[in-house]
């Protein structure tokens, strides 16, 4: 793989995570503002969003789990799959938390 997509999907990786954990730690602090359920769905979504960005960011670096962690797939390009991550927390952040 050419360095420079390498070095793009890691900072993807690593944008994707930190933009989980930003939008996790909001809403933690949203649900104990609002104790409102639909809040806590979405802030564990955020959570498993940040989990699945650490053992990515992990199997990048690990060759022993690279295999089980990053998807080898001809059909959707790994970089493809990974912004459509970050759309996904983009509309959920928008969804649940802009007026």
């Amino acid at each position: 793989m050419h360095p420079a997509l390498v070095m793009a999907m890691d900072l993807l990786v690593g944008a994707i995570t930190l933009f989980s954990a930003v939008l996790f730690v909001i809403g933690i602090l949203s649900y104990k503002r609002t104790k409102a359920r639909k809040v806590l769905f979405i802030t564990v979504g955020f959570g498993l969003f940040l989990l699945k960005g650490l053992v990515t960011a992990i199997g990048l670096y690990t060759p022993l789990i690279a295999d089980f962690v990053i998807p080898n797939s001809a059909v959707i390009p790994f970089d493809i799959l990974l912004a459509l991550d970050l759309g996904i927390l983009v509309i959920l952040y928008l969804a649940l938390f802009k007026k």
